[in-house]
């Protein structure tokens, strides 16, 4: 008697690209997407975990150097259209990750969708 012991693959997406641009080797969103239909085989895919950080980030150095968030608003955007690729490509699950943020403006401590105190941001 054969037991299946996987019921889906889930598939955290975060990424520090725009929801429209493929991330690095893919061509295209749907590649992406294929290559991941590929690898989950037969089963069912949800994405488990996704989000954006607000915090500053720092490119470039010396002179060059920047400095650049994306904004709650950019967040929304983006979490709306990886919503709508993850219910066309059959994705039971759509997670954001991270209820609040954390207490410091790191990386890690700005994914919520409510602020360090619960208020609620746009992306909410």
């Amino acid at each position: 008697m054969s037991r299946v012991l996987v019921d889906a693959i889930g598939y955290h997406q975060y990424r520090s690209t725009p929801a429209h641009e493929p991330l690095k080797g893919y061509s295209t969103r749907g590649q992406e997407f294929d290559a991941l239909r590929v690898a989950a085989g037969k089963h069912h895919m949800m994405c488990t975990e996704t989000g954006w950080s607000t915090s500053v980030r720092e490119e470039g150095w010396g002179p060059f150097k920047k400095h650049w968030a994306y904004t709650n608003e950019q967040v929304l955007d983006f979490l709306r259209l990886e919503h709508d690729i993850n219910r066309q490509i059959g994705s039971l699950m759509f997670v954001q990750y991270q209820l609040n943020d954390g207490p410091t403006a790191g990386d890690q401590d700005r994914f919520g969708i409510r602020t360090f105190d619960g208020q609620l941001k746009p992306q909410a």
